[in-house]
């Protein structure tokens, strides 16, 4: 899967986002879809990287 967003961009608007809405501001929508696309990714990068794909075969004898 190739990603559709960058980490350090996701965690800057993010902190960004985390600091907005402490303050009372409203966050950008557009910010909270890209939060929201990269911690998708992150998920699914963690999953392919946990996941072991092997054929029974190879260990038969």
């Amino acid at each position: 899967m190739q990603r559709l967003t960058d980490r350090g961009t996701a965690e800057a608007l993010k902190r960004n986002a985390e600091g907005l809405a402490a303050k009372g501001f409203d966050v950008p929508i557009d910010d909270l879809r890209y939060i929201k696309l990269a911690d998708y990714e992150n998920e699914e990068e963690r999953k392919e990287q946990n996941f072991v794909n092997y054929d029974p075969d190879d260990y038969y004898e």
